[in-house]
């Protein structure tokens, strides 16, 4: 804005004349900003409660199912051996439970490499300085290690934990750790090498191992092995024939690296063959099995298996043998035809089961020709086992309930509505109780009270505020006549009146109190709140803004209704299964009360009960209308300033003739 310098041919006070004739049209956008100030803050109030309202009814989910009640209690003679819950599908009853075994996860213990090692140290230092390849196999997943003089433990270590397992080295006790990440027999790992170069790296490592599983890895790789005259166990005159008594291979006739390595590629071809040939015959049997269904005279056509049938038929036959399935059928060999396609495909499934260390690409023959002619240099190795390493299998849980053994890969069972942790093993049986379990179901039909009224009081307080009537938002002059105190009050004021009596917040109230007042059939029979002994207090006798909240009978918590009869306890241990079925058609009802509110229109959007589209508009048009006004200000604001500039001027001017006049006649 320019400098303005006025009033100095008129002597008035030109600024504060503008300022009052202009100040009408000042206090009209004073007027829309304390409108648009107030709706803003009237939108961070239906926010606050829309956010307590969508936790509330996102609670009411769970409760709309038996599950989300806790009705059965599980009760263990012997705690220490096992943990066990039961879910709302559990059978009453005693259960008789004996800890076999508990889940352990794959752990190596190093052997110690020396005082002066440490994680920096290098494999040289180990006495290690060849070039060798460690095999690691975690979960079905085989990674190779190389490893040389110059690596160091840590990146060994590395190695380790970026091929699935948990790997550290032990600064102070100089040993090198491992285990799976995961407990059961699956998720063992096995460690070896696929070289003896590797397999010396181990033992210098202090990992190798006198380990069944390392060396039935050995013995299965090395079955692959062919002499030179192409015989192995494919021919019925493998090559290694068997081992000795110290578990060194006997082998027949000289190992041939190229027809090994020939034959693996071979193997590999034949293994995509196998799988394409178990994908055809399974299509072939299905499509069979449907061929027949759809051909049964005495098939009803209205079923929905025959349906299902019928698109097979008529859908892709690319890799059906059709004529041969038709003409089987018309002969009365469709069960021929059936099995000689089983036959097949477990035929191909044993070969696939044999071959299934062959899994990778066939680019990586030669990796699997080094494995193989690596497994009988290391079976012949006397290469000493890390004394003093210490190797502990991957175990599977095994329990027995009621008789019945089951098996788990983790120390977690769910069996029949019971979740059993296994803690430790047991020698003996013990007894797990299930019953009714009435405080847990009390306790939860407590809490559903609890959260509603803490809602409903809420919004009675909200609706019920005292009016603010002449307060409005304070404009930045307005506040500087006032202490933080004081404006913090003033607004406080406002804030908490700005949903009393609101139509919107009045018809969430209504809808909610009308569920929780209404009565639901259970087996015939009329309940509602009050056959419980759940009810509020009344608008005389309840304490302010909480009318609507409900009280129960005989609740240690609540002074004023303990002293009443716990009819909800009573009916929870006459029949428990009916009371949760009314709370579940009460949390229905409640739960679909507040979805509709929240359904999307054209004024709200969806999740919203408030209309938080009409107001964000409603908030858009204030800033248009504000704007629109300022402009306005400004251009009356000019318009005066510009009279009175022209006044000024025809002051000076006149001034000025008037000096010039007394100039002349002497004055």
């Amino acid at each position: 804005m320019p400098i303005r310098i006025t009033g100095m041919n008129s002597g008035l006070d030109t600024e504060a004349l503008v300022s009052e004739l202009v100040s009408a049209y000042r206090l009209k956008s004073q007027k829309y900003t304390k409108a648009q100030t107030k709706l803003s803050w009237k939108q961070d109030a239906w926010k606050s409660l829309n956010s307590k309202i969508s936790t509330f009814y996102s609670k009411l989910t769970g409760l709309k199912y038996s599950s989300g009640y806790t009705t059965k209690k599980a009760t263990v003679s012997d705690s220490t051996k096992a943990s066990v819950s039961a879910n709302s599908n559990a059978v009453n009853g005693t259960y008789s439970v004996k800890i076999d075994q508990t889940a352990k996860a794959g752990y190596l213990t190093g052997t110690e490499l020396g005082a002066n090692i440490t994680e920096s140290s290098t494999l040289a230092s180990l006495g290690f300085s060849d070039y060798g390849m460690i095999s690691l196999n975690v979960e079905g997943k085989t990674t190779n290690i190389s490893v040389n003089g110059s690596t160091k433990i840590s990146d060994f270590v590395k190695s380790l934990n970026d091929a699935g397992v948990t790997a550290n080295f032990d600064s102070k006790y100089k040993r090198i750790y491992v285990s799976a990440k995961k407990t059961g027999v699956e998720n063992d790992f096995t460690l070896s090498g696929v070289n003896i170069a590797g397999n010396d790296a181990l033992a210098k490592l202090g990992l190798n191992v006198d380990s069944s599983s390392v060396t039935d890895t050995y013995r299965t790789w090395a079955s692959y092995a062919m002499n030179s005259d192409g015989q192995n166990y494919e021919s019925g005159n493998p090559f290694v024939t068997g081992y000795d008594s110290d578990g060194k291979p006997i082998t027949n006739g000289t190992y041939s690296k190229e027809k090994t390595w020939k034959r693996i590629a071979e193997i590999l071809a034949e293994k995509g063959q196998k799988s394409a040939e178990i994908t055809k015959n399974e299509a072939n049997i299905k499509y069979a099995e449907a061929y027949r269904k759809v051909n049964d005279p005495s098939a009803d056509t209205t079923t929905q298996d025959y349906q299902d049938a019928l698109a097979i038929v008529n859908g892709d036959t690319t890799d059906i043998d059709v004529t041969a399935i038709r003409n089987a059928h018309a002969a009365g060999t469709l069960n021929s035809y059936i099995t000689d396609r089983q036959n097949e495909i477990a035929s191909a499934q044993e070969f696939l089961d044999r071959h299934s260390l062959l899994d990778t690409s066939v680019s990586s023959v030669y990796e699997m020709e080094e494995k193989i002619s690596g497994a009988i240099d290391i079976l012949n190795d006397t290469t000493e086992v890390s004394r003093g390493a210490i190797r502990v299998k991957g175990q599977d849980a095994k329990i027995v309930v009621n008789g019945a053994v089951y098996t788990s890969d983790s120390n977690e069972f769910d069996i029949n509505g019971l979740s059993i942790t296994a803690l430790a093993e047991a020698a003996s049986e013990f007894s797990v109780t299930v019953g009714t379990d009435t405080q847990g179901l009390y306790d939860k039909i407590k809490d559903i009270i609890k959260e509603y009224n803490t809602l409903i009081n809420e919004m009675t307080k909200l609706y019920n505020a005292d009016s603010a009537r002449g307060y409005e938002p304070l404009t930045t002059e307005e506040k500087d006549s006032l202490s933080e105190t004081e404006i913090k009050e003033w607004e406080t004021k406002i804030k908490d009146s700005l949903l009393r009596r609101d139509d919107t917040l009045s018809s969430i109230l209504s809808s909610m109190k009308n569920v929780m007042f209404s009565s639901y059939t259970v087996n015939g029979k009329s309940y509602s709140l009050s056959s419980f002994g759940i009810m509020t207090l009344g608008v005389m006798k309840a304490p302010d803004n909480e009318e609507n909240a409900f009280h129960i009978d005989g609740d240690a918590d609540d002074p004023i209704t303990s002293a009443n009869t716990d009819k909800l306890m009573a009916a929870i241990k006459e029949d428990p299964d009916a009371v949760v079925d009314f709370f579940k058609q009460l949390a229905t009802g409640l739960y679909d009360t507040i979805n509709s509110r929240m359904s999307s229109s054209t004024l709200s959007s969806y999740g919203s009960v408030y209309n938080d589209k009409q107001m964000a508009q409603e908030y858009s048009d204030y800033t248009t209308t504000i704007k629109k006004w300022d402009q306005k200000l400004k251009d009356i604001e000019e318009s005066y300033y510009k009279k009175f500039a022209a006044m000024e001027s025809a002051l000076a001017s006149l001034q000025s003739q008037q000096s010039a006049l007394a100039g002349m006649f002497g004055f």
